[in-house]
């Protein structure tokens, strides 16, 4: 009665179909398994960067890229269903329990990408960084 949500989105919200005995939640730093997936809190400035080195936000990839609020927790399927990350604006009710911060967003990435995924990140943020000189040097010059 809300309508919060419709109730034809209801069957295309993305749900864990592999049956799991548990889930074990923990900083990665001392995770003691290999995860299956990483969960970040990241503002917009940091996902923007982690989809550059993730691949995410290459024309290339078309329309595959995605980004979506409700729900929240949506993204530990979509991630593992497409074996890619996944970007949640953050819906009310992971902001309520969680009390996250309102400029922070939830973003899940396969475990499987992190092995690479720090060589990526520095060079999405080197790459940036040389774009923003060059901005920069663009603007003082108008």
């Amino acid at each position: 009665s809300l309508s919060y949500l419709k109730k034809e989105e209801i069957p295309n919200i993305p749900k864990l179909t592999d049956s799991h005995a548990g889930i074990l939640y923990g900083p990665l730093k001392i995770f003691p398994l290999e995860p299956e997936l990483v969960l970040m809190w990241v503002t917009p400035a940091q996902a923007m960067l982690l989809q550059e080195a993730t691949g995410e936000t290459t024309w290339s990839l078309g329309a595959q890229a995605g980004l979506f609020g409700r729900p929240a927790c949506a993204v530990l399927p979509k991630s593992l269903e497409h074996n890619r990350p996944a970007l949640s604006m953050g819906c009310t009710g992971m902001r309520t329990f969680t009390e996250i911060a309102a400029e922070r967003m939830l973003l899940s990435i396969p475990g499987r990408l992190l092995p690479e995924l720090e060589g990526k990140v520095r060079q999405a943020v080197s790459a940036n960084r040389k774009m923003e000189e060059l901005y920069l040097q663009k603007k003082h010059k108008e």
